[in-house]
């Protein structure tokens, strides 16, 4: 849905644009028509009704295409009827102007004068056919196919012919005629097909780089949803098949040992509540969707945002240099390890203020975390900061990492990782 809604705002503004593009065409069209109008008729009076014409459909067509209400009266079909109004009236005028032109009277007594006239008039009709057939050959090669393409420039061309077979009374001179739109066919083709052809290329390669995303896309999710089966299974399946256990063997000594009946009742409550904090960490993978959306950056300023709003503490963040070169998965990593950081700055040491720094430099970066909680004793963690703590660890060696925390009591913590970019990885992959 989010797809095709997409897909039809890039058409609309394809359209937007090419109609901008024919409204400008068609100004120029008339600006030329207009001077050639001039020329012509001051050297050849007989073209004077016919050039005329010519002047007026140029004028006609770009008041149609200027005209806002018939846009939005006629929407899509806009700029179709535009594109049939620029092909078949300028063939219509041109057939006109040469019937004009061989039904007047001309003088016999300068005949090679009369024949040069007659080849000028067949040559300068079909000559600016060509140019003026461009602009809607050149839209009708970028909206459709390439058959299309063959099509309407097969159809111009016989229409062409046909109407100047039927209508200018032009003699042996036909055959002129004829080769010349046989010309304007390979130049237009030419023009047309070749356009077509880089248009299609643009499209296929714009295809394929919608497939990848979309496969990559399916592929992460999966990627994702075996980490969080995995997970899962690692924190609740082996919690609760501990606490199966545990309480089976309740069951058998509840009457004969109740002191250590009541110890593994109180073990299978513990177990319980750290299958129950490794679950919520687990599920709360979900919610990192701000990482692949906004970026690293970005998504740790976020991050620091939430636990302000959500904590109360002031949290500052100043990042310097190039992260491009982070992989998908450092950047996971780190992202989990500020936001474990966070939470515990939050849960466990009452901090106030937390200010973390992130520098990238010379494909070395560099991660520190520092809060003015009441700090701990590293060597004597209890069990509610262990599994955060410990976590923390195990996500830094995952990227090959090296995090050390420091902390003393009443005087603060401080979390540093540090990595670098190995040889294998490209800033660009």
């Amino acid at each position: 849905m989010v797809f095709n809604r997409e897909m039809q705002t890039k058409q609309t503004l394809l359209g937007h644009s090419l109609l901008t593009i024919f409204r400008y065409a068609s100004i120029i069209r008339l600006i030329v028509a207009g001077i050639l109008w001039l020329i012509v008729t001051s050297q050849t009076e007989e073209l004077r009704l016919g050039n005329l014409l010519i002047v007026v459909d140029a004028l006609l067509l770009t008041v149609y295409l200027f005209v806002t209400p018939l846009y939005t009266l006629l929407r899509g079909r806009h700029l179709q009827i535009g594109l049939i109004w620029a092909t078949i009236v300028p063939l219509l005028t041109s057939t006109l102007t040469m019937y004009l032109f061989y039904i007047s009277p001309l003088p016999e007594s300068v005949p090679i004068q009369v024949g040069l006239i007659e080849n000028f008039v067949i040559f300068l009709n079909i000559g600016i056919t060509i140019a003026v057939l461009l602009i809607p050959l050149l839209i009708v090669s970028w909206l459709y196919t390439r058959q299309i393409v063959v099509f309407y420039l097969l159809a111009i061309s016989l229409l062409d012919a046909l109407l100047i077979v039927l209508f200018v009374p032009m003699g042996g001179r036909i055959i002129i005629a004829l080769a010349l739109i046989k010309f304007r066919l390979l130049i237009l083709g030419f023009v047309g097909l070749v356009v077509n052809y880089l248009v299609t290329i643009q499209r296929t390669q714009a295809q394929a780089l919608r497939d990848y995303a979309s496969t990559r896309e399916h592929l992460i999710a999966s990627q994702e949803r075996n980490r969080l089966a995995r997970e899962l299974h690692d924190t609740l399946a082996h919690s609760l098949a501990a606490v199966t256990v545990q309480l089976e063997a309740v069951k058998v000594i509840w009457d004969l040992q109740p002191d250590r009946a009541k110890q593994l009742v109180d073990e299978s409550a513990e177990t319980v509540r750290s299958g129950l904090q490794e679950t919520r960490r687990a599920l709360q993978a979900l919610r990192a969707e701000t990482l692949e959306s906004i970026g690293f950056i970005e998504s740790i300023y976020e991050l620091s945002k939430t636990a302000r709003a959500r904590y109360g503490f002031d949290v500052t963040v100043n990042a310097s240099g190039d992260f491009a070169w982070l992989t998908s998965d450092q950047e996971h990593v780190l992202y989990r390890i500020v936001q474990e950081a966070l939470q515990n700055g939050a849960k466990h040491a009452n901090a106030q203020r937390i200010d973390i720094t992130v520098q990238s430099s010379e494909n070395i970066l560099r991660l520190s975390i520092v809060d003015d909680g009441i700090g701990f004793d590293p060597k004597n963690i209890g069990t509610d900061e262990h599994f955060g703590v410990q976590g923390m660890h195990e996500r830094a060696q995952l990227i090959g990492a090296d995090l050390t925390i420091t902390s003393q009591t009443e005087q603060g913590t401080t979390i540093q990782v540090n990595f670098g970019r190995t040889s294998d990885e490209h800033p660009y992959l």
